[in-house]
């Protein structure tokens, strides 16, 4: 009794069945059994993988899901078909090393194509399912990553702000801070002379100058001195200080600005969690980790090594009975196509031959018929009922040539 798994596979490894059952090729059996399972399981390893690559980019599961038996089928049906399309053959008669060369030179004809479009689906199979083994990894990467991304966003908002004549908001920052901090000094020097000047009224009145306290002109002097000082300092600090507040009215609007612009950074760091972003994450880490880049190499060659098994394991096995049986059932279905063809071009050439003796004989007979119209017509000793009933004749007689050239005889034959 056949397993339905073998059977399963035989299906998978892209065998005639009909032709697999028969007992001259039991002992193939096994070989398309390991063959269909290869390409059944890189089917299998393709979906999962795509499928985690779509649960990444997509918020459907079940979507995602969907996608990922679709593409595995795809995978699946493409690696058939290329365990499909090589034919083994029969071993060479001749041993000459030239023979050898042209067989190897073939050989590699019919693998090198192959192999390359595997090892392309093997790289495509493979980074999906790295992500998914090394989720852990990536994920403690992310965050380094996400500074980095902050970072050049930064740089580039910075690019873009000197692109348009300005300069940065960092550098906008501490330009206003400094020209704050100048105007603060020139006040602060001015209110020293100010109160220098009305320290010295004040020692003149309270008698820790030369003359007396409170008497003379000096002390006038030193009071009118004072008051224009202080007018004078007042007229000095008043615009300055509303520089100052204008000033920082601009830092807290440059400085919110760039918070908004840190923010826009972070919040879009923090989204960009997408497939390329965790590629780029892992290729970070096997730059810098050698015992990751290590397993990413080691798991890149087994599943390179698992698509391509099928393709090499039909191109360099021998040359079996189901191979053979193969070959003779395609070459009997050609040579008995050739008979039917052989045969229909015969029947044709026999059909074309009958209509040609017909037309040949109805010429003939209109040859005839002719003839006599005018012999008849030509003696006078005729009554006009025979001549009436030779031209009835003889238009009988050419409609009947003409359906008889019009329509082929139905039994092939030329025999009427």
């Amino acid at each position: 009794m056949r397993s339905p798994a073998k059977y399963f596979f035989w299906v998978c490894s892209g065998a005639t069945i009909s032709l697999l059952r028969k007992k001259e090729c039991e002992t193939e059996h096994s070989k398309y059994v390991g063959i269909g399972a290869a390409v059944f399981l890189t089917g299998v390893l393709a979906a999962i993988s795509s499928g985690y690559a779509f649960s990444t980019v997509l918020q459907s599961g079940k979507l995602a899901i969907a996608l990922g038996v679709f593409w595995g089928a795809m995978i699946f049906n493409l690696d058939r078909y290329l365990v499909l399309s090589i034919r083994n053959k029969p071993p060479a008669t001749s041993s000459t090393w030239k023979e050898k060369v042209r067989n190897w030179g073939d050989v590699l004809i019919v693998t090198l194509p192959r192999v390359a479009l595997a090892a392309l689906l093997a790289a495509a199979i493979t980074k999906p399912l790295e992500l998914l083994i090394f989720q852990q990894e990536i994920q403690a990467e992310m965050p380094s990553l996400q500074a980095d991304q902050r970072k050049q966003f930064q740089r580039e908002l910075d690019t873009e702000l000197g692109a348009q004549g300005q300069t940065t908001f960092k550098s906008q920052i501490d330009d206003l801070v400094n020209k704050n901090r100048t105007l603060e000094e020139e006040i602060a020097k001015k209110q020293v002379e100010q109160e220098k000047a009305r320290q010295a009224a004040v020692d003149e009145a309270e008698g820790r100058a030369k003359l007396p306290a409170g008497q003379g002109k000096v002390f006038e002097l030193k009071t009118k001195i004072a008051n224009a000082k202080e007018t004078e300092a007042q007229d000095y600090i008043k615009p300055r200080q509303d520089s100052i507040k204008a000033n920082n009215q601009k830092i807290q609007d440059l400085t919110r600005d760039q918070q908004e612009a840190e923010q826009r950074a972070s919040e879009e760091s923090r989204k960009s969690n997408g497939l390329a972003t965790q590629l780029q994450a892992f290729s970070r880490l096997t730059s810098k980790n050698p015992v990751i880049r290590s397993a990413d190499l080691v798991f890149m060659a087994i599943i390179l090594i698992l698509e391509i098994a099928p393709i090499l394991t039909k191109i360099y096995a021998k040359y079996g009975p189901y191979d053979k049986l193969l070959d003779v059932t395609e070459q009997k279905v050609y040579l008995e196509k050739d008979l039917e063809l052989e045969d229909l071009q015969n029947d044709f050439q026999t059909r074309r031959e009958s209509f040609e003796r017909r037309k040949e004989v109805m010429t003939q007979i209109q040859d005839l018929v002719i003839t006599d119209t005018l012999a008849a017509t030509g003696n006078p000793k005729l009554e006009s009922q025979s001549y009436r009933n030779l031209e009835d004749a003889k238009r009988v007689l050419i409609e009947q040539a003409t359906i008889a050239l019009t329509r082929p005889s139905e039994n092939g034959s030329g025999d009427d």
